[in-house]
């Protein structure tokens, strides 16, 4: 382990501008000998893995297409379908056939033995603001468990994928948490990077031939109590995080914000908000109300709503 993470951040630092490729899913034997046959998935570099084999790992899975515009998830399926483990069978055969990885559905989906599936992503931007105390973070989750499973995700971040017994954050009921740094430009002096991600309960991350397992096997993720994961990641958000000035009321947070806000535009539009230093502050009559973060007077409530499939905002005062 020590060997791998001797010079992890040189190599971030490469993938980022030295991209690798996604591989085809495999089909055998040949269709046309009419016998039964199974389909290979490249789920990371020099990682090719058989479909049965995910299965047997307990792992939610579903077919993606090629890179750039079709590795996401497929639009038009309802967010309830995913609730449920899916495997082979749950997807058409045509879409194996033309598959180019496949996404794992992380959370209780993937759950074994009452332990989710969690993928804990530190971005490249964090690597580049902290490489010191990404890397003590990393070394730190790698050295708890016995079967480490460290990737290099595609844009030079670092994955740590584990299961969690009973798993949510202590500080808040949210699937999904983040460790953010404020980085201001004159353009928009409330920009916030996302530094670390932790996907949770109903999300999915892409598993391909662009990624890179360093470490461990994709079919046996470590099990880790939540009170050692925080314990390093606390250490991490206390490095990165400015103190808010006193002076600032915490009228609220990325942390006290439902995890849905109940359809998928206004979960984008909430992802938005959070990127632009708006804190969530309330729900209240179908309208859910931020404040801007940085502003003294604390005038600037801004109120979200859905109606008749539009999302529309209002802002309290002209400049926000």
């Amino acid at each position: 382990m020590t060997n791998v993470l001797h010079d992890i951040i040189a190599r971030c630092h490469q993938r980022h501008t030295q991209p690798l490729k996604q591989r085809k899913t495999t089909v055998a034997p040949l269709l046309y000998k009419g016998l039964p046959y199974h389909f290979r998935v490249y789920c990371a570099h020099r990682y090719p893995v058989l479909l049965q084999d995910l299965e047997a790992a307990g792992i939610s899975f579903m077919p993606i297409g090629e890179a750039p515009d079709n590795d996401r998830p497929p639009r038009g399926f309802d967010g309830k379908r995913f609730l449920k483990r899916q495997e082979v069978t749950h997807w058409d055969v045509i879409r194996w056939q033309k598959s180019w990885g496949i996404h794992v559905y992380t959370g209780l989906t993937s759950a074994r033995d009452g332990a989710p599936w969690h993928d804990i992503d530190f971005t490249y931007q964090a690597i580049c603001a902290a490489p010191d105390a990404v890397l003590a973070c990393v070394q730190a989750l790698v050295s708890a468990v016995v079967n480490p499973l460290l990737t290099l995700t595609k844009s030079g971040g670092l994955r740590f994928s584990c299961r969690i017994p009973g798993y949510l954050h202590p500080n808040t009921q949210q699937a999904q948490v983040y460790v953010y740094k404020g980085t201001p430009t004159a353009e928009n002096p409330h920009q916030q990077d996302a530094y670390l991600e932790i996907f949770g309960e109903e999300g999915h991350n892409c598993w391909d031939a662009r990624y890179e397992i360093l470490l461990g096997s994709l079919l046996d993720p470590p099990v880790i109590s939540k009170e050692v994961l925080f314990a390093s990641i606390d250490t991490l958000r206390a490095k990165l995080h400015e103190p808010i000035p006193r002076s600032l009321p915490d009228t609220g947070s990325t942390l006290n914000a439902p995890y849905s806000l109940g359809s998928d535009k206004l979960d984008l539009a909430k992802e938005a908000f959070f990127k632009r230093g708006f804190a969530y502050v309330r729900q209240a009559d179908g309208f859910h109300y931020w404040h801007q973060r940085g502003d003294e007077t604390g005038n600037t409530e801004v109120s979200l709503w859905e109606r008749e499939g539009n999302v529309w905002i209002r802002a309290s005062t002209p400049e926000t």
